[in-house]
């Protein structure tokens, strides 16, 4: 049960918080979602006033603040298409309006629909702690650390295309399989392709033997490439799905996200 509720001006003030209470505090900032590492926490600090929330173009890439809505990323014209598309597959506009991205990466979520996508883009975060420090994406959701993220970074593609997948029941449901494929391309042959995916593991991860599998290899047929992946993942069954289909679907999943990369590669 929540016994106190802080809202700190500074960024600061927000880490000197955290350092207090440790694990039984969490930051807080859209509300749609609770971290795993701090479950059932008893002291939140809600980061909403702390100004993080710009969105810019450098010369390396896209920074924004973790304090960035799902929608604004949705409006931002200047956003990767690839992370836009991720951003809209997320629920619907009402829980877009809420969420940030600094909260859908410090959750963790298995299926969260923007992660696969910033592992595959090789996306880093600015995370506040006892020290600042960068750390790529798919670092952070499969480790623990647990200070405040300020900061995402996304690097320019060169010469690698991206593409992005999801399935879900309905519209408006919590995606079931989360897929992002980045690919560079060796004349006929994939190059070192990055395949991430969520919904078949605690947290997001990335498909390693089937991106050695693909790398410096023509495209595959696409009943060989489901199988592969349907034999690399290990998911759950829960009220939604088994996870026969949960491994079916990735498999479908996978094939058609890859094939859209190497099609707008080609």
């Amino acid at each position: 049960m929540v016994q106190q509720f802080f809202q700190p001006t500074s960024i600061d003030e927000a880490r000197g918080l955290k350092s207090k209470f440790g694990e039984q505090a969490a930051f807080i900032g859209g509300g749609t979602l609770v971290g795993p590492l701090a479950p059932n926490p008893t002291v939140l600090i809600d980061i909403g006033g702390l100004a993080i929330n710009k969105m810019e173009e450098s010369e390396e890439g896209i920074r924004f603040g973790a304090g960035c809505t799902i929608q604004q990323l949705c409006d931002w014209p200047q956003f990767f298409v690839p992370l836009r598309e991720a951003a809209k597959n997320m629920v619907n506009r009402n829980i877009r309006n809420l969420a940030t991205i600094g909260g859908q990466i410090g959750a963790r979520e298995s299926c969260g629909d923007l992660l696969p996508a910033l592992v595959a883009m090789q996306a880093t975060i600015v995370v506040v702690g006892d020290k600042t420090s960068e750390i790529s994406v798919g670092d952070y959701i499969n480790g623990s650390e647990q200070g405040l993220i300020t900061e995402v970074r996304v690097p320019f593609l060169v010469e690698r295309f991206a593409e992005v997948g999801h399935y879900c029941f309905t519209s408006t449901d919590r995606s079931l399989i989360t897929v992002a494929v980045s690919l560079a391309t060796d004349g006929d042959a994939i190059k070192e392709p990055i395949v991430a995916i969520g919904g078949v593991a605690e947290r997001v991860i990335r498909l390693t033997a089937v991106e050695e599998a693909l790398h410096g290899e023509p495209p595959p047929e696409r009943e060989f490439l489901e199988k592969l992946v349907t034999g690399q993942v290990s998911p759950g069954t829960d009220f939604a799905a088994s996870a026969a289909y949960r491994a079916h679907m990735a498999g479908v999943i996978v094939a058609t996200v890859l094939g859209n990369a190497w099609q707008e590669a080609k």
